[in-house]
């Protein structure tokens, strides 16, 4: 009987140690496609976003902005940390012109960090997640933001798809 009680208090334990609770993942934006969006959590997340923007010649600015958000409890003595992610992206421009990219990665309240690419040639490449670190112990809301713009005189056009990144929880100092 002792023995049972004890392997009981071990697994309860082992369970409980990072316990973030992760809430209900939303979504929002301008000209963001609108995507099924599974729940958000420990591990490796893909967001199957797909984000496709054609710029006529006649048009000088075309953008899109998606805007995740994701509240997570955490326990005293732990905190988050972004270890990886990013999106694959393809830029085509017929005559000229220029586009940007940016990711950003927080958890609102904390350092906030963004990685920018500036385009001025047709290209395929990769933007990457910054990593980040939430505050220990406190109870947080990750935030990732995607944000795309061509621009010029010319047409052009601009795809993304499947966000990744990877998440994972810390015991504190």
């Amino acid at each position: 009987m002792i023995k049972f009680k004890v392997l009981m208090f071990s697994v309860f334990f082992a369970n409980s140690v990072f316990a973030a609770e992760f809430g209900k993942t939303t979504m929002g934006g301008f000209g963001c496609p609108k995507v099924e969006v599974a729940q958000i959590g420990l591990g490796n997340n893909v967001l199957p976003l797909k984000i496709d923007i054609e710029k006529p010649g006649e048009q000088d600015l075309a953008r899109v902005a998606c805007n995740l958000r994701v509240p997570v409890k955490l326990k005293k003595d732990e905190m988050l940390k972004i270890v990886s992610g990013g999106a694959d992206y393809k830029v085509e421009f017929d005559k000229g012109g220029s586009a940007s990219v940016s990711l950003y990665a927080g958890f609102g309240g904390k350092k906030e960090t963004t990685s920018q690419a500036s385009i001025v040639e047709s290209n395929s490449s990769t933007i990457h997640i910054p990593k980040n670190e939430s505050g220990c112990g406190k109870d947080v809301m990750l935030r990732i933001n995607f944000d795309a713009s061509i621009s010029g005189k010319f047409k052009s056009s601009f795809k993304a798809q499947n966000l990744k990144f990877e998440i994972k929880t810390i015991k504190c100092n």
